[in-house]
């Protein structure tokens, strides 16, 4: 069930790297945290998008930090942040 408030989400398998995005729009630059998060910005600086690599290796244990990180930087309820983390791992779930 898509919960998650309108963000597409992109798996990179190989990877192992999660792609969320809340509109089309194309970053134009990004700032990493200290989880190596790429916080994804358009030109007005506008949060846009997230690049989460090692998705399940880090953040399938860890998932209340992630659903806060989310809620924190999009500006969501920790509910719709949990729903959009929910959404990212069913829907990457036949890949692992």
């Amino acid at each position: 069930m898509n919960r998650s408030l309108g963000f597409h989400l992109t798996y990179d398998e190989p990877g192992d790297v999660l792609y969320l995005s809340r509109s089309r729009e194309i970053a134009a630059h990004g700032t990493e945290d200290v989880d190596g998060i790429v916080w994804r910005h358009n030109g007005a600086g506008d949060l846009v998008g997230a690049t989460i690599p090692a998705f399940h290796e880090i953040w399938l244990n860890d998932r209340p930090r992630l659903e806060s990180k989310l809620a924190s930087r999009f500006h969501i309820s920790i509910d719709q942040a949990r729903d959009a983390v929910e959404d990212a791992f069913e829907a990457t779930a036949s890949s692992t």
